[in-house]
């Protein structure tokens, strides 16, 4: 087993992570064409109960069809930064299988690949900031749209997170420098025929910015600050996505050295880690109760390097990703509160990473976790609680360590 030693330093006042792209850049239209929507056929329930939302990307698939899982593959054989990326198979019954599907973007060490609603449109943060654009069709073959875009001009934003609108023809960029170096949210909009994707603009500024969790007609935004204030963790954004204003912050963490680094939203549980170590206190994880406002009842919870975490769709849980600590913890949580904290039983983990999950069909509930060499599944109970399915080996060496994960909805 190949260990490897991670780094994690803050942000400072004076970082700036791409130019500073001063007043929002101008609207260039509507992405919307009169092209094929790229809908592919459906052959099996959606699996959803929610009215239709109208837009060319925003009808699911069948729910269990044959999902693309995409890792990206960060090093070569010597330990380089290497930019290959792979589709795996996830099949219905949980098996994964690799086709030997490998493709070339840019390097991307850890984060999540968005699909939008349909599975045909995936969106990702890259090592430098740009983002991976690439379709994937029905018979799971990636096609490159942009191996590394930031916007006309490539350095309009510096991509954190990507959270897909219900249409699918428009995402939103996290961008997580400090406001006056370009934090924020921006939007993107794709065509409904290729995928090309037109930078809107700035939506709204942030400040360290980690995660962005929608709420229905609000959402919220884990960052040390938002549209000019400061002093909280995480900020209710009203008037979503249009004209987004501040109406509600919480605080999470009594120490000023806390250090953003994961978010997820289970129910209406807001739970965000502090994964900083420079700090003189423990790493935590921190919950609150997402309604009108933000509220924080309960302290945060001691657990080691909460690097990311992903909650289960029935809202009664999360599991996070300990990195140094080579763990997985899933959190039972309810009312705005962790309620409890249990190491997974798992044999074998090594340094858990970036994780998603399936929120459709047969295998709802089921989460899968970048690891070294090898990716976990990880199945929620819908009580609180989870259990390990087991780690699918992808081989032997720096090769086979995987960074980026996503998988299709």
């Amino acid at each position: 087993m190949l260990f490897l030693l991670l780094a994690c330093t803050p942000a400072s006042d004076s970082t700036d992570l791409h130019a500073d792209p001063g007043t929002d850049t101008a609207d260039t239209g509507s992405s919307t064409d009169s092209g094929d929507s790229t809908d592919t056929s459906d052959s099996g329930d959606t699996g959803d109960t929610d009215p239709p939302v109208d837009g060319c990307r925003a009808t699911p698939r069948g729910a269990d069809l044959d999902r693309a899982l995409v890792l990206s593959f960060p090093y070569t054989k010597t330990g380089k930064p290497a930019s290959t990326w792979e589709v795996l198979t996830l099949k219905a019954d949980g098996t994964l299988t690799r086709p030997g599907t490998s493709f070339t973007m840019g390097r991307a060490f850890s984060g999540v690949a968005a699909f939008s609603p349909d599975g045909t449109l995936g969106v990702v943060p890259q090592d430098d900031g740009t983002l991976g654009i690439f379709t994937v069709d029905d018979k799971l073959v990636p096609t490159v749209v942009e191996a590394s875009w930031a916007g006309e001009g490539g350095d309009a934003f510096y991509a954190g997170a990507v959270v897909f609108d219900p249409s699918g023809e428009r995402a939103w960029i996290v961008d997580g420098n400090w406001e006056k170096n370009g934090g924020g949210l921006y939007e993107v909009a794709f065509a409904c025929s290729t995928g090309a994707p037109t930078l809107i603009g700035r939506t709204i500024a942030s400040k360290l910015a980690v995660a962005l969790l929608p709420d229905g007609d609000h959402v919220v935004l884990v960052a040390a600050g938002a549209d000019g204030e400061e002093g909280g963790d995480a900020w209710l954004l009203d008037g979503w996505p249009d004209a987004p204003t501040v109406a509600g912050k919480v605080t999470l963490f009594d120490y000023e050295d806390a250090i953003l680094a994961s978010g997820a939203l289970a129910g209406d549980t807001l739970v965000v880690g502090d994964n900083s170590s420079f700090s003189a206190s423990d790493n935590h994880v921190a919950a609150a109760l997402v309604g009108d406002t933000l509220t924080s009842p309960a302290g945060p919870t001691v657990l080691l390097d909460p690097v990311a975490m992903v909650a289960s769709p029935d809202g009664d849980a999360v599991l996070v990703s300990s990195g140094f600590g080579d763990s997985l913890y899933v959190l039972s949580v309810g009312a705005g509160k962790i309620t409890k904290s249990t190491k997974l039983s798992a044999s074998g983990v090594a340094l858990p990473g970036s994780s998603v999950v399936v929120t459709r069909g047969e295998l709802a509930g089921t989460a899968l976790v970048a690891e070294n060499v090898a990716v976990r599944q990880v199945t929620f109970d819908g009580v609180g609680g989870a259990a390990d399915q087991g780690a699918t080996s992808l081989g032997d060496g720096y090769t086979a360590i995987p960074g980026a994960i996503g998988v299709q909805p």
